[in-house]
């Protein structure tokens, strides 16, 4: 009964992308990373792999880190976390602990971050417009700092998002990594609220 709800859920709340994702993550396949909250988790492409995805779901007031490094010989990795805003120190240590466990982060040519982080909207006095900013700014500046000091210069983008839960919106709370091997693709990401494209 309660497999039946968690699918009743999953079809209700999720694309078709999305559950293509999760079928995949139950089979059991090795090209698709699944990030739980609380956990981080690391991938690596090199130029002669398939394209492997890592992603997350579940980002409601969590912070969630993506971390991608592309390297001279075409190797590719990536690094993400998801945690609740209570467990930041975690957080960074987990960032810093995978990125320990490969040499080749440190000697990459393209380092950056992606944060994924709880926004608010805060209304400009001038032309009383709203726009959405990052919510805790140190928090991000923190897990931000964790990473530049393991590699050094690290290009950052925020991404904040809204707190405030859509009903039937599809895919809320979900951050998508596809990574193609180096000269088969860019590397992309998605959440349910922006997208964007890493490396080469």
């Amino acid at each position: 009964m309660e497999k039946y709800f968690q699918l009743k859920y999953r079809y209700k709340g999720f694309s078709p992308e999305v559950i293509f994702l999760w079928d995949k993550v139950e089979a059991g396949d090795p090209n698709v990373e699944q990030v739980e909250m609380s956990q981080g988790k690391a991938i690596e492409v090199s130029p002669k792999d398939n394209e492997k995805i890592i992603w997350t779901f579940g980002l409601a007031g969590c912070y969630a880190c993506l971390l991608f490094t592309e390297h001279p010989d075409g190797t590719r990795n990536a690094v993400l976390t998801h945690y609740p805003p209570t467990e930041i120190l975690q957080n960074s240590k987990t960032l810093q602990e995978l990125i320990g466990q490969s040499k080749k982060m440190k000697g990459a040519s393209i380092k950056q971050i992606v944060l994924v982080v709880p926004g608010e909207w805060v209304k400009d006095p001038i032309t009383n417009k709203y726009s959405l900013r990052v919510q805790n700014q140190q928090t991000a500046d923190f897990l931000a700092l964790a990473v530049q000091a393991e590699l050094d210069e690290v290009e950052v983008r925020l991404e904040p998002y809204s707190v405030v839960q859509m009903e039937g919106r599809k895919d809320e709370g979900t951050f998508l990594v596809y990574v193609p091997p180096k000269g088969k693709g860019v590397v992309r990401y998605r959440t349910w609220f922006s997208h964007g494209t890493l490396g080469t």
